[in-house]
């Protein structure tokens, strides 16, 4: 079972940042609103799990889009190439 203070903590740990998830609301806005709509989804979670149902929407994933980090590859300055023992 969740609680009102659970959900209240979870969204305000939300990053705040401007990117619409797919109910088309902003982390900002959630986390402004969360005490007003806390309670209500408290309840609409709890009985989900109580019934065992969870909404389609809530299974579907919505625009993944793979990111490629640029790696940058970077020596030190400092690095002996010489021969530390030469032959003899």
């Amino acid at each position: 079972m969740c609680s009102i203070h659970t959900i209240i903590k979870i969204v305000k740990k939300l990053k705040p940042n401007p990117s619409l998830g797919p109910d088309m609301l902003t982390p900002y806005f959630l986390k402004n609103v969360i005490t007003n709509i806390a309670s209500p989804l408290c309840k609409l979670y709890n009985i989900c799990l109580e019934d065992g149902y969870v909404p389609t929407d809530w299974k579907t994933v919505h625009d993944i889009i793979p990111l490629i980090k640029r790696v940058i590859l970077s020596y030190p300055a400092t690095i002996d190439l010489s021969v530390s023992h030469p032959c003899l």
